[in-house]
């Protein structure tokens, strides 16, 4: 839905989305036609752009008001008021539990338009029946994939920013459906994590990243594999002897694989889980701080934490080039990091124009699209095998074919 009370703005609006498969694409000129959309069909929105000043209802008074609703779906602002006010805005929606997909300024243009759908579809929240997954997998449907080893990673190449090697990537899981479908993590992950069952699937995972570095050590050895791991997993004091039997038993140095910890949990971590970390690191384990900027850090709390690398969370990496907070945040995240002799990876790379802003601001590594979407290990050792292991900016490669 869009919603904006200038009728040029969703005329543009829907033109494009519906250019892009978009079934359908309902208009609004104000707050309150929007809610009686909204109740109309039951709340079945994936993605409502709003403008923050309209008549009647405005948009900040909209998203209290689809709060109140319980939509939890994808919000985003379009807008000609000053940028700190659209961020608010934004941040009012996230407060309330919704996904936001970004700001566009007006005079609207496509370009941002399809910003919106990529950032969608990235966080497996994509327009179609797909994106509704999620109701569709069952404790037992989990459980079985878990048992018939249907937990798949999918490889998203990081890539070092000053010389374009690829360093290695992040493993994202994925769940192959039983008739060959793959299935995103947003259909499975709170459903697991409810039931009791994201330590197996985590495992289950661990183990198959594992096989695959075997088989990637014979094609391009040294790669380092991240791997999201939930602190609530971290309690056990055996972990670290686990995970490090699991590497000697397919052969595979701990110091290819680091285990990606989010921010906010991590700076809450128990004693316990304080001690297992360290061991972690000890045996060779890489650990990295995931999400940063999205929590309350400062230097003297990362100090203090057996951090080894920081990833800088792509909402301020992406919205770097049109929004100073967000800039000011990715320059705090490398200076803090550089205090540390931490590298850093700016994730949510998409265009050119933001890895040469990432590489200029001075941090280690980029993730992101302009590389590759993740991939399947079949899909991603033929990637690197095809640019050599080394990823170069399209527009060097046009310059370089002409």
């Amino acid at each position: 839905m869009v919603v904006d009370d200038d009728p040029l703005v969703p005329s543009i609006a829907k033109a494009f989305f519906t250019s892009q498969g978009v079934k359908t694409c309902d208009l609004a000129s104000n707050g309150e036609e929007a809610m009686q959309l909204f109740n109309q069909c039951d709340g079945r929105y994936d993605f409502i752009l709003c403008d923050i000043s309209m008549p009647r209802l405005d948009g900040i008074q909209l998203i209290a008001t689809l709060a109140r609703a319980r939509y939890a779906g994808w919000v985003g602002i379009i807008s000609s008021q000053h940028p700190t006010l659209c961020r608010t805005a934004l941040n009012i929606a996230e407060s309330y539990g919704m996904r936001t997909a970004g700001i566009a300024r007006k005079p609207l243009e496509q370009a941002m338009l399809g910003k919106f759908l990529k950032t969608i579809s990235e966080g497996n929240g994509r327009i179609s029946p797909a994106a509704r997954a999620l109701s569709n997998m069952s404790p037992e449907d989990i459980h079985n994939a878990i048992n018939e080893d249907r937990v798949v990673p999918f490889y998203q190449p990081i890539v070092e920013l000053h010389s374009g090697l690829i360093a290695g990537a992040e493993a994202l899981a994925r769940i192959r459906g039983p008739e060959g479908n793959i299935i995103p993590p947003a259909a499975f992950i709170d459903v697991a994590e409810q039931n009791g069952l994201l330590e197996p699937l985590t495992r289950n995972l661990f183990n198959a990243v594992l096989r695959d570095v075997q088989r990637l050590n014979c094609v391009h050895p040294n790669l380092n594999m991240a791997i999201n791991w939930d602190p609530k997993l971290l309690e056990r004091h055996s972990l670290p002897d686990e995970l490090k039997q699991a590497c000697d038993t397919w052969g595979i140095s701990p110091t290819q694989i680091t285990l990606e910890i989010t921010e906010t949990t991590a700076f809450e971590a128990s004693a316990t889980i304080l001690q297992v970390l360290v061991r972690l690191r000890i045996k060779g384990f890489g650990v990295a701080v995931d999400d940063y900027g999205t929590g309350y850090s400062n230097l003297d709390r990362l100090a203090r934490m057996p951090f080894s690398k920081l990833k800088i969370d792509q909402s301020f990496v992406r919205k770097a080039g049109e929004d100073s907070f967000s800039m000011a945040g990715v320059e705090t995240a490398i200076r803090l990091a550089r205090e540390l002799s931490m590298p850093t990876v700016a994730e949510g790379v998409e265009d050119e124009k933001l890895w040469q802003m990432m590489r200029a601001c001075g941090a280690s590594l980029a993730q992101g699209y302009l590389m590759s979407r993740p991939l399947p290990i079949d899909q991603f050792i033929d990637w690197g095998n095809a640019i050599g292991w080394r990823f170069e900016l399209p527009s060097a490669m046009a310059a370089g074919a002409a």
